[in-house]
């Protein structure tokens, strides 16, 4: 999942008390337990809290939070997300902006997600031109849960979820026509290609393949070429 450009404001005031500062920029859940996998958050906006804000308890996996900002310009670990104060919170393999480390959990970063473009040509968070997808440079690529257990066989692009033999960081896997994993598509990809090609409807393809089958349907054909040509970057 995905949640940009999100803003919470202010609430009512009544009678001697200041109006209430938006909570939660992206997300709230007041009473549940929150669990997230693979999701990313990132230029929400609220008063408190600008990314997600939980009321039990928060479980997050492969998850990114980044760039989700207070109005007051604070954009820390505690801007990111938030449970209730007797709640429990679990990370693991997620990139945070901020992380301190406090929360434990195992393979957490505060390294930028570098997302190929978050804004956009038209520079505005949560509007269609916003690439969220993760350059070749990524700390997110192959940096997810070892174990490969995922709730989805695509990404948010419905594109296969795990290419390169581990899941990425992030609503987005990197990888597609890159198939010996140099994170380049050149010439040494469009070789394997003739061993891939299953033809419409032929699959199953071997393993490895699958980094050619853009449209996720279990088959490598000339639709999926398409799309390799679009990818190539060179040698």
């Amino acid at each position: 999942c995905l949640f940009s450009g999100n803003r919470a404001g202010g609430g009512v005031s009544f009678p001697g008390n200041p109006p209430a500062v938006g909570l939660a920029g992206g997300y709230r859940d007041v009473l549940g337990l929150a669990t997230l996998e693979n999701c990313t958050f990132t230029n929400n906006s609220a008063g408190n809290i600008a990314g997600m804000a939980a009321g039990v308890a928060i479980d997050l996996t492969n998850c990114v939070f980044w760039e989700n900002c207070q109005t007051d310009g604070i954009c820390d670990q505690r801007a990111q997300f938030r449970g209730a104060t007797d709640g429990t919170i679990d990370v693991d393999y997620s990139i945070i902006q901020g992380w301190t480390g406090e929360l434990g959990g195992n393979g957490n970063s505060g390294l930028d997600p570098m997302f190929v473009n978050p804004l956009g040509p038209d520079g505005i968070a949560g509007t269609e031109d916003d690439d969220l997808r993760l350059s070749a440079e990524s700390p997110a690529i192959n940096a997810g849960r070892p174990s490969n257990i995922s709730l989805g066989s695509t990404d948010l692009d419905g594109h296969p979820r795990i290419l390169c033999d581990r899941i990425d960081i992030g609503a987005y896997e990197f990888g597609l026509g890159d198939y010996d994993c140099d994170r380049v598509v050149d010439l040494y990809d469009f070789q394997a290609w003739d061993d891939c090609m299953t033809g419409p409807g032929a699959g199953p393809y071997d393993p490895g393949c699958e980094a050619f089958d853009a449209n996720a349907d279990s088959s490598v054909d000339l639709s999926d070429f398409a799309y390799l040509q679009r990818a190539f970057s060179g040698p």
